[in-house]
């Protein structure tokens, strides 16, 4: 893929993770992650459905989880992009700890766990449990990866404002 593909799904997602809070956000969410979703590239795939999650639809999350997975390969140990994937598709207890154990080795892959647990955190409601995860997600530093990036902004503006972001409040996703 050349760098300028990559480049702009690096700037659709990035954008799918601001317009959520913007009149009919969840919509504009929905078409900036359009056919990521199921891109080819995992690290897509994982960075799209936590962008999904801030439409407000865990459903909707899990339901493309599940369709758009791809296993990289069977035999060996799931690439982090892709237990994130695992857990979007079945966002349990259970699922949770076996994504958060394969990431302990990875500075990047525990970040991207716990950023993945967070926003689905988000997307069921529970915004008490996404920023817990979001403070675990910036517990490291890691210079170029953007769910920590992410996860630092979400954590500002969770603590500044109580009520970010709005759609917990009991205004609906559009």
């Amino acid at each position: 893929m050349s760098g300028r593909k990559a480049n702009d799904k690096y700037l659709r997602i990035a954008k799918a993770y601001i317009v959520h809070d913007l009149p009919n956000g969840a919509q504009r969410v929905r078409e900036l992650v359009g056919g990521l979703t199921n891109d080819k590239d995992a690290i897509f795939r994982m960075l799209s459905l936590f962008g999904l999650c801030l439409a407000g639809d865990l459903n909707d999350v899990q339901r493309l989880a599940v369709e758009n997975h791809r296993q990289i390969d069977q035999g060996s140990e799931r690439f982090a992009n892709e237990a994130c994937l695992d857990y979007l598709a079945n966002p349990s207890p259970a699922e949770e700890e076996r994504l958060l154990t394969k990431a302990t080795q990875n500075g990047y892959a525990a970040i991207n766990a716990h950023f993945a647990i967070a926003l689905a955190r988000l997307a069921a409601r529970d915004r008490a449990g996404a920023l817990k995860k979001l403070e675990e997600s910036t517990s490291r530093t890691a210079i170029g990866n953007l769910s920590f990036e992410m996860a630092r902004v979400f954590l500002l503006r969770m603590n500044a404002n109580p009520a970010w972001p709005g759609w917990l409040q009991g205004k609906a996703a559009d």
